[in-house]
């Protein structure tokens, strides 16, 4: 399933396989989310989601995660100013511990 077509497929085989196997999952998890994220930039909410579960496991993501900070227009579901300011939050309860 980390290798569906569909990409939400992938998003969610990942964070799941995340959740039942943990730390050594690691890399793929990362690798596929952040191959997520990069084709479709809705799925940033739920990769984001996953990636603040994984805590230090995630620190291959930090420079994506903060290159979302500085775009003018993030990325996210709906982009309404809601959906922004959760994901902005996210990405911030992400970095501090690095």
């Amino acid at each position: 399933m980390l290798t569906a077509d569909h990409v939400w497929t992938r998003v969610h085989a990942a964070a799941a396989l995340w959740d039942i196997g943990g730390d050594a999952d690691a890399p793929i998890v990362l690798e596929t989310l952040l191959a997520a994220w990069a084709e479709n930039d809705s799925t940033s909410n739920h990769v984001l989601a996953c990636l603040s579960r994984m805590g230090p496991a995630a620190r291959p993501a930090l420079p994506r995660i903060r290159e979302e900070l500085t775009l003018l227009r993030r990325s996210g579901r709906f982009r309404s100013i809601t959906n922004d300011e959760e994901l902005q939050a996210a990405c911030r309860s992400i970095t501090p511990g690095f």
